[in-house]
């Protein structure tokens, strides 16, 4: 059957709509639909050596990574599948660890979780003695391994001031009095003792009762 002059004109443009159509659908379909796979988000434990500004990529692609400092394990690859899925990057890096830490002499080291890569530490001083340092640590990156940032502390026993050039006190004082220690104030003739003779050394290197006086009766 011969066709008419106004049908041939149709045919052309039904076509183009047609192909325009199509494309439409395609960019509106998945890229799982196509047989791709999204970009992957980064990794906090790795680096993508191949990289790509793409988007998508292809059923098939490889993908290689290494893993960051502080982490341990060799490149690997990552690979879209046919369900438009990446092959799992698990475990394929491991944070390193840091030294185990001992505890300060008259302290602790507290634990919080590990001691890998990117942990802390605190430390702290038994009663009676004050911390000279720094009272945390990080496991960071050093050189091409890990170490703790900062240097265990000392622990020094806690000191109580006395006051210089005490008059009227019947005995010689000792220049240095630490935690726990006891001072007796005993005051020479012509003298009267204000507050209490007995005094202790305390953990915040405070006297308890305050240290007594020995004040001239003229």
């Amino acid at each position: 059957m011969k066709l008419s002059w106004s049908s041939e004109r149709l045919g052309p443009v039904a076509f183009c709509r047609g192909r325009v159509q199509l494309a439409a659908l395609l960019l509106l379909l998945a890229p799982s639909t196509l047989g791709q796979c999204i970009a992957p988000s980064s990794f906090p434990f790795a680096r993508l050596l191949n990289r790509s500004d793409e988007p998508e990529f292809p059923i098939g692609t490889s993908l290689l990574y290494e893993c960051h400092p502080g982490y341990r394990g060799r490149q690997f690859s990552i690979i879209c599948q046919p369900n438009s899925a990446w092959t799992s990057a698990e475990d394929k890096c491991t944070r390193k660890r840091c030294d185990t830490p001992i505890d300060p002499e008259n302290g602790t080291v507290h634990i919080d979780e590990d001691i890998w890569f990117g942990s802390s530490i605190n430390y702290s001083c038994n009663t009676g003695f004050r911390l000279i340092g720094s009272s945390s640590a990080m496991c960071i990156i050093s050189g091409t391994g890990v170490a703790w940032d900062n240097e265990a502390p000392i622990c020094q026993k806690v000191i109580c001031s006395i006051l210089q050039n005490m008059t009227g006190i019947r005995e010689e004082l000792k220049k240095k009095y630490y935690y726990e220690d006891n001072i007796t104030v005993e005051c020479e003739d012509g003298y009267t003792l204000q507050g209490s003779s007995q005094s202790q050394c305390q953990s915040d290197a405070n006297w308890v009762p305050p240290l007594a006086t020995c004040v001239s009766d003229f």
